[in-house]
């Protein structure tokens, strides 16, 4: 039986061991890591120490609890569990890690020793529990959460700074001190970068797969760095603050496809949130470069101070980019309008002035067709939608033109010509249009104005703060704020986990919300967000089917969502915990809820009367009834007020403005806008 050795004395001897078997080594850690028929007995470390009590088993080893007899104090004993040349080597590099890293948080090693069963390290002993442990309780209170992660963002900083990624940070390696000291432990798997020590096969994955970053979790060895090791801590902080992982439920697989994750937990502070969901961008570049820096804003945190995580130049760079391209082009926008000066016309279409040698453009197709009696047509061949813009106006799109009606005398007062519009959003005053294109999203006045500035930017979605000052777009499935009068103009706000489907501002502009979720599949997940307009989350609900319209109340703030099973709900963003206001027809279809099918459209009036609308084609008319509906919200609970059944017209959209109601019928035909009274529909 051998004792306790000097640490360097016993490095040398492993080395040596190991060296004598370089040629032949594999990596042997699948094979059988029994010690016998008494692996469950306490292990004898010679005389020196006295075993007193298991304190935890891993899949490397064990540790216990132990008396030094010589100096009269406790300490731990790691032992190794079946000693391949692969365990070896790791018990190696743990030990050699260890002996080097002197910090306040980290557990340190004092030596080595070899006895009959194996061989272990000695190691402080720690008088308290592990942060599973204490996890396993519920959720910690935030401020506690930061310091915590803060002590180990400290500790993680001093060991990339001698070159060690640890890579299997996780709250079972982070043991909490009854005094409040925070530790750090179990290198076993700890990279060299000085001396690129690798522990496992090219392309293997090691470490802890609910913890661990995309790019670990892929096995790409090489795309491992200090990053890593802060996504695993934002992973640790996350369940800090929840009481469960980041990924909770997720297969491997399904967690890769996932991308980012944000933190679900409205009553958090938003810089907190913004710090946790920079740990875990799923893009090493967009996470915080080391753990001093993420160290640095959990101290701001707790200080009170703006954070970095939510510096309005935090971004991909190459939004960036093109945030600083669509500055310059609006740059030059700006001068070529001041020097043209009044030359423009209000209502001339935007684009060259036809010349001698340049033929003119056909007439625009777009005609006001009123009717004797209330309601007001409007028609635009392929429609794609419409809206009021400001009070006596009235847009509507298709994929190739754009038209705006002045109620008051039914004359086109502005128009356009563009190529494949996707979508389009008007301010409340009806002064500025943003036109969404394939490549390209640009802002400009109705009223002559010309194009105002524009970013290159694919996407589907948009809407426009009542003001104009920003607009929200979605890119892929990234919602993304976009102000034009910014030096640095577009802001990355959210990643979605699955398709988007709705974006809206609220009337008064002081919130956005967004919805997204797949229709076929349970597994995706389907959620709503709300944000402030300056892009500080307020709360985010997991809802039951993907909301495919979206409308505030005004005043209020109460936000409606209308499903494609023809659910109709309220959500209160003040009170995010609390559970939606449902809405039930006296007769419900065959899906339940407030219409037969999709709601294709919601909007509140001025009083606060919520009004819905579901259209459905000739086909499924004859199953599924075109209807509106109005709904009143008393104490809390939704009541039907009145339905209109119209004709087998496919309804698509609803708005309101000034006792007015506007209607989309028969988008993908003749494509009719109605304008009816409110009156008429009570």
């Amino acid at each position: 039986m051998a004792g306790a050795v000097p640490l360097s004395r016993w490095l040398s001897r492993l080395r040596a061991g190991l060296a004598e078997h370089e040629e032949t080594r594999v990596d042997d850690s699948t094979q059988d890591d029994s010690l016998g028929k008494d692996q469950d007995l306490p292990p004898q470390a010679g005389e020196k120490f006295t075993i007193l009590r298991e304190l935890g088993r891993g899949g490397m080893g064990a540790v216990y609890e132990a008396k030094d007899n010589e100096l009269g104090r406790h300490v731990a004993l790691k032992f190794l569990h079946g000693q391949t040349l692969a365990r070896l080597e790791r018990f190696r590099v743990e030990s050699e890690t260890l002996a080097r890293l002197r910090h306040p948080n980290i557990v340190q090693v004092h030596e080595c020793g070899e006895a009959e069963g194996g061989v272990f390290l000695v190691l402080d002993f720690v008088d308290g529990e592990s942060l599973e442990q204490r996890v396993e309780r519920g959720p910690l209170e935030p401020k506690e959460a930061v310091r915590i992660a803060r002590d180990v963002a400290a500790a993680l900083q001093h060991c990339h700074d001698h070159g060690v990624i640890h890579r299997d940070v996780k709250p079972g390696n982070v043991l909490l001190e009854q005094s409040g000291r925070v530790l750090l432990t179990d290198f076993g798997i700890a990279r060299d970068l000085e001396r690129e020590v690798a522990l496992s096969k090219t392309g293997a994955m090691i470490g802890t797969p609910a913890y661990m970053p995309p790019e670990q979790a892929r096995g790409q060895k090489d795309a491992i760095d200090a990053r890593s090791d802060v996504y695993a801590l934002g992973a640790t902080l996350y369940e800090m603050l929840t009481g469960k992982g980041p990924f909770a439920g997720y297969t491997l697989p399904a967690r890769l496809a996932a991308g980012d994750l944000t933190l679900a937990r409205a009553d958090l502070h938003p810089d907190l949130v913004a710090i946790c969901t920079k740990c875990l961008r799923s893009k090493a570049s967009l996470r915080y470069p080391t753990a001093q820096a993420l160290g640095d804003d959990l101290d701001r945190h707790l200080r009170g101070e703006p954070v970095e995580a939510r510096s309005r130049r935090v971004g991909p760079v190459l939004l960036l980019s093109l945030a600083l391209i669509a500055v310059a082009l609006a740059m030059v926008a700006a001068s070529l309008i001041a020097t043209r000066g009044k030359s423009h016309v209000a209502g001339t279409p935007s684009g060259p002035t036809p010349t001698a040698t340049s033929p003119k453009r056909s007439p625009p197709v777009s005609r006001f067709a009123p009717l004797k009696r209330d309601p007001l047509r409007l028609t635009l061949p392929g429609l794609l939608g419409a809206r009021f813009a400001g009070p006596e106006h009235v847009l509507a799109w298709s994929a190739s033109e754009w038209c705006v009606w002045r109620l008051a005398d039914r004359e086109i007062s502005a128009q356009g010509r563009v190529k494949e519009l996707q979508a389009a959003a008007v301010d409340a005053k009806g002064e500025l249009l943003l036109l969404a294109q394939p490549k390209r999203v640009s802002l400009q006045r109705l009223a002559g104005g010309g194009a105002i500035a524009s970013v290159p930017l694919v996407t589907e979605e948009v809407a426009l703060s009542p003001t104009g000052e920003v607009a929200a777009l979605v890119a892929g499935v990234t919602v993304v704020l976009w102000r034009p009068g910014r030096a640095v103009a577009v802001e990355m706000l959210y990643e979605a986990k699955s398709e988007p489907r709705a974006l809206v501002f609220s009337p008064d502009g002081s919130y956005l919300a967004f919805a997204s979720g797949g229709t076929n599949r349970d597994a995706d997940p389907r959620e709503l967000v709300v944000w402030t307009s300056a892009g500080e989350l307020v709360a985010r609900w997991e809802i039951p089917r993907p909301a495919y319209q979206l409308a505030f109340a005004p005043n209020t703030g109460l936000l409606a969502t209308g499903d494609d099973w023809g659910g109709l709900r309220i959500y209160d963003p003040a009170t995010p915990g609390a559970a939606p206001i449902s809405f039930t027809a006296p007769q419900p279809g065959p899906l339940g809820g407030a219409h037969t099918g999709e709601v294709a459209g919601v909007v509140f009036d001025p009083h606060g009367v919520l009004l819905s609308v579901s259209g459905h084609s000739p086909q499924r008319a004859a199953v599924l009834t075109n209807e509106l509906r109005r709904w009143e919200i008393s104490d809390g609970v939704g009541r039907l007020l009145s339905t209109h059944l119209p004709l087998a017209d496919e309804y698509v959209a609803l708005d309101v403005a000034r006792g007015r109601a506007l209607l989309l019928t028969g988008a993908k035909a003749k494509g009719e806008v109605r304008i009816t009274s409110l009156e008429k529909l009570r």
